[in-house]
């Protein structure tokens, strides 16, 4: 696997052997970054406006949080490793960790913070208030 050992000993390993669960998560991680693709897409594009305000928003802005925490996690994590706070689990491997730092969780990081970006604007966007329809009175 090209730039496995980028992502860990493990994850190469798996990869290389073609393990069946494996090649099924790889699977639901596609369809999963599909959907997100297409969320994206959905905030930014006009054609999006066509889902509920709402709906929009509350994924927007779960998925841009979810990731940003996941992001925020592993560098705290994966900084701890570099440091020697916390030991780097075999799995993951001493070559990995420098492409995490510097590649892979930024790349969430600023991911994540992008979903927020995108999603913002609908939270500022107000709808038109509510003309209540007057109601004619008798002058008897």
């Amino acid at each position: 696997l090209f730039g496995g050992e980028t992502l860990g000993v493990e994850i190469d390993r798996l990869a290389h052997e073609r393990d069946a669960s494996f090649v099924a998560g790889l699977w639901a991680a596609f369809a999963l970054k599909a959907l997100a693709a297409m969320l994206a897409l959905a905030l930014v594009e006009p054609r999006g406006r066509r889902l509920p305000r709402r709906l929009l928003l509350v994924l927007g802005g779960a998925t841009g949080a979810g990731i940003t925490l996941y992001a925020v996690a592993n560098l705290a994590q994966h900084a701890l490793m570099a440091t020697g706070a916390i030991s780097t689990p075999d799995a993951l491997g001493p070559e990995a960790l420098p492409w995490h730092l510097a590649l892979w969780d930024p790349f969430w990081l600023v991911g994540g913070l992008l979903f927020l970006l995108a999603a913002a604007p609908l939270r500022a966007a107000r709808r038109p208030p509510r003309v209540e329809a007057e109601v004619p009175t008798s002058d008897r």
